[in-house]
């Protein structure tokens, strides 16, 4: 059978907002070009995302819905039978984490017929008499998603072709100090293929015997090097056991380290501005430019005026990171410079000083994550105090 794999679309970037869904068009309709499609999470960009936001999606996955060749025959664990006739299957990712007593953006698309949800559940394909067995977790605070693993305990079904397909950070490929962070020796043994979103590059590895497959997203978002790469779809064939890409357009993205020693604000704006002029195209890019090195002794970093590059601002995106050494502010900086970067989520931080506090007074830790969620949706606090008067009593 061949799959298709795309993930991460983020319907509805604040900043990239049209390019999130003509981006997502053009890999959809490569991707139709399959028997089944898998989605790794992060199609929306946001938990709620506005009903114009879902409408594009909708306007994006109907046309679409019904051209994979693959026949769903069931869904669920128990082999209930599917209420939808469609051969995409995707799993929520962590822009989509909602606590389990609310409906999160997938599931809107499931409900409107436009895919399956295969989060913590078994999703079954045939045709032809193969047979393809999906299994997900969707995206879950890093912290839990070990013990995720552990009590949903994923097993293969016999006689299929099993896939299991996430949504977390990899330690084998965003390298952290934090143990909680899983590695590839955390996941389900005994799978065919293994996916994972969440990682905006493309990227594979093997595990256990068998290849894990990281399509990265469609969309440039969090503007690192490694996301200078192509965009586009994982085709992979089951029979043979083959793999290849094919990429889509993109708007460019150009990505610079500029090293300065000593510099003054002169040196630093020309040369960034040399490589703006340079990179500049019809098409708009996206250029990234991280200075680093010393300044000038008479120079204060914060005081350097980029004000002067505002005349391209209708010919690409720029953004300008500034981390210039200043030794006594080094540490703050690194730290402010994780949290600017996705290492370090404000929430998550907040997650885990609750986790801390209150895990040894009765709650599991997927209770706790649910209350942390269902304050931060700001709704259903009936459910939260429920959860308080567990903790009390």
């Amino acid at each position: 059978m061949k799959i298709a794999i795309l993930s991460d679309f983020h319907f509805g970037h604040a900043k990239f907002y049209e390019d999130s869904f003509l981006h997502a068009k053009r890999a959809l309709e490569v991707a139709s070009n399959s028997d089944l499609m898998i989605l790794a999470g992060d199609l929306f960009d946001s938990r709620v995302p506005k009903q114009e936001v879902f409408a594009k999606s909708f306007e994006l996955f109907a046309p679409i819905s019904q051209k994979m060749n693959a026949k769903i025959i069931s869904e669920h664990f128990d082999g209930t039978k599917s209420m939808h006739n469609t051969a995409i299957v995707a799993i929520p990712g962590t822009h989509e984490r909602r606590p389990k007593e609310f409906v999160n953006a997938v599931e809107v698309l499931e409900k409107a017929g436009f895919l399956v949800s295969a989060h913590a559940s078994k999703v079954f394909f045939e045709k032809n008499g193969e047979k393809i067995v999906v299994q997900g977790l969707g995206g879950v605070p890093e912290q839990f998603a070990k013990s995720a693993l552990k009590t949903l305990n994923f097993q293969p079904v016999k006689n299929a072709f099993n896939i299991f397909v996430f949504h977390q950070t990899m330690q084998e490929f965003v390298p952290t100090n934090e143990e909680y962070f899983i590695t590839k020796n955390d996941l389900p043994n005994g799978f065919d293929l293994y996916i994972c979103g969440h990682i905006h590059w493309r990227r594979e590895m093997e595990i256990y015997g068998k290849r894990l497959l990281i399509p990265g997203s469609t969309l440039v978002t969090q503007l690192r090097k490694n996301e200078m790469g192509e965009k586009g779809v994982i085709f992979y064939d089951t029979k043979t056991n083959n793999q290849h890409f094919e990429a889509i357009k993109t708007r460019p993205f150009y990505f610079a380290e500029m090293e300065f020693k000593n510099a003054t604000p002169n040196e630093i704006l020309e040369k960034c501005e040399a490589f703006i002029k340079e990179k500049i195209s019809q098409d708009k890019p996206i250029i990234k430019i991280k200075l680093t090195g010393t300044l000038d002794k008479a120079i204060i970093d914060q005081n350097i005026s980029f004000s002067q590059l505002l005349k391209y601002k209708n010919d690409a995106f720029i953004e300008i990171d500034k981390d210039f050494e200043i030794s006594e502010l080094k540490e703050q900086i690194l730290y402010l410079q994780k949290i600017k970067e996705g290492q370090i989520s404000i929430k998550e931080q907040g997650l885990q000083l609750l986790n801390d506090k209150i895990k040894e007074m009765g709650l599991k830790e997927n209770e706790i994550h649910d209350f942390f969620e269902a304050i931060s949706e700001g709704e259903k606090i009936e459910y939260a105090a429920s959860l308080i008067r567990r903790i009390l009593h």
